[in-house]
């Protein structure tokens, strides 16, 4: 708990630094039932109406349809190569907004690279051809939102447990070491935020509480979710490595 607080304000700049006029991002992301919608929407509760920020929902928190299509992804209606391209079309819908493109601070839900990065990297039914067309329309969608890619020097890793750590207390740290800072011009880096649960029992009853079917039927024990977890923190291992 400790170490990842004193990471993440240390990311803070120093008073030599020339202020920097573009928009800044934090990504929050990580695995399943880590925390990542209550603090967004924490943080989103106290900048209500507030036309600097814009919030990026993850597909299932934008689209009323987004649990239909994971379900029908998981019965073998449609494929991950469909499913991965609706997704990235409800990140382009939330890119093409006056809001988005005028914002000074975007909060993210989950970084749209992870749609490869992270849910197509052990999928043997993607093509070669699928998994560069993926992977060319992220390309498309970053250089054309000025969205910085997860191996852009200017972005800086921390990680949080949020076993540990209250939500409230978690989003107010970042709303004063990072996105305070961030609106009067005087930080430095983009953040990726990686929330995990070290509490595995703690992480499957928050997967039983939120009760999404899919869900229920992929994790039946706690165990089924060390998979995704590892996944997670390679993706961050390696990312910061080459970041630091």
């Amino acid at each position: 708990m400790v170490d990842s607080i004193i990471r993440c304000t240390s990311a803070l700049p120093s008073n030599d630094y020339k202020l920097c006029p573009f928009t800044r991002h934090v990504f929050l992301s990580g695995g399943v039932a880590v925390g990542k919608t209550t603090i967004l929407n924490y943080i989103a509760s106290v900048f209500f109406n507030v036309d600097d920020i814009f919030f990026v929902r993850e597909y299932i928190d934008y689209d009323v349809e987004g649990e239909k299509r994971l379900e029908s992804l998981h019965h073998g209606v449609i494929k991950n190569y469909q499913f991965q391209k609706y997704v990235l079309r409800c990140y382009r819908k939330q890119f093409m907004s006056y809001e988005f493109r005028n914002a000074r601070i975007v909060i993210w839900e989950r970084h749209l690279s992870e749609a490869l990065s992270i849910f197509c990297e052990n999928d043997e039914s993607l093509t070669d051809e699928e998994r560069k067309d993926i992977r060319k329309e992220i390309d498309e969608l970053c250089e054309m939102y000025n969205i910085p890619s997860l191996n852009n020097i200017n972005v800086k890793y921390i990680k949080i447990n949020t076993a540990e750590v209250e939500m409230k207390w978690i989003a107010q740290i970042l709303l004063n070491g990072v996105i305070y800072p961030m609106l009067m011009k005087n930080y430095k880096h983009d953040l990726f935020v990686l929330l995990y649960c070290g509490n595995l029992k703690e992480q499957f009853r928050r997967v039983l509480q939120r009760g999404r079917s899919v869900e229920l039927e992929v994790y039946k024990k706690s165990e089924d979710l060390l998979t995704i977890n590892d996944t997670y923190f390679e993706f961050y291992l390696k990312h910061n490595e080459l970041n630091n």
